[in-house]
């Protein structure tokens, strides 16, 4: 099996087929893209494990707090916990990570205010975090970062453009989403909350612009990729 992510990031063949205009289309999204915050500066130089703590802290203090209207200050420290567990466990570092610095919590604070920021005026209550979509073929069940009402968000909390991958990455879950119709999805979202950017567009803006194509001939051809191909390859 397979996960969403490396699927996005590899079988370059096969997605440079599907989406010839793919690369066009995000250059035109990162000229787009609109200011919701101003940019959450950095702590400093940090490794791209810490990076990912805090990145990952940030959005989980997002979740408490939009489900429980504040993050006491006894379940803070037990967040922060596992998120650093979490993290040595995906990154499997010689070396544990060590506690988050006073700058570096203050730096996740900032970039979960800036999430809040985004959502302002939301209806919590139709937040769905971590959205499960069932897996198909070779491709394994994974879970995006939320959809809210028609609207799937992807947040990329990198200090960088928004990237082809990115758009590969929601493209899988879409197509998943195709195949066992899980959820009402009609629109999609980058928003990286460090930057203070998003970009908003329709499921279909998103497809003919990368393809040239219908949402369902893509979709399809994903389905029966991962189905056929990934694995054999």
């Amino acid at each position: 099996m397979i996960s969403e992510r490396k699927f996005s990031n590899s079988y370059s063949s096969f997605w440079n087929q599907l989406l010839p205009t793919a690369d066009s289309f995000v250059r035109h999204l990162n000229l787009s893209s609109n200011r919701f915050n101003l940019p959450v500066l950095s702590s400093g130089q940090v490794d791209r494990d810490r990076r990912a703590v805090i990145n990952e802290l940030a959005f989980r203090l997002f979740k408490e707090k939009s489900i429980s209207g504040k993050v006491a200050s006894g379940k803070f420290s037990s967040i922060e916990e596992n998120v650093r567990a979490y993290i040595q466990r995906l990154a499997q570092s010689i070396n544990p990570i060590d506690p988050l610095s006073n700058k570096e919590l203050s730096e996740a604070k900032k970039i979960a205010n800036s999430l809040s920021r985004y959502f302002y005026g939301a209806d919590f209550s139709n937040i769905v975090f971590w959205p499960l979509f069932k897996g198909c073929g070779q491709l394994d069940s994974c879970k995006a970062d939320i959809i809210y009402l028609d609207r799937l968000v992807e947040v990329k909390a990198g200090d960088r453009h928004f990237k082809t991958n990115d758009l590969r990455q929601i493209i899988t879950y879409l197509a998943l989403n195709f195949y066992s119709m899980q959820y009402q999805i009609e629109n999609i979202a980058l928003v990286n909350p460090r930057t203070g950017l998003k970009f908003e567009c329709t499921v279909d803006e998103l497809i003919e612009s990368c393809s040239g194509t219908k949402a369902v001939d893509v979709f399809s051809d994903v389905i029966a990729f991962v189905s056929t191909e990934v694995g054999s390859m």
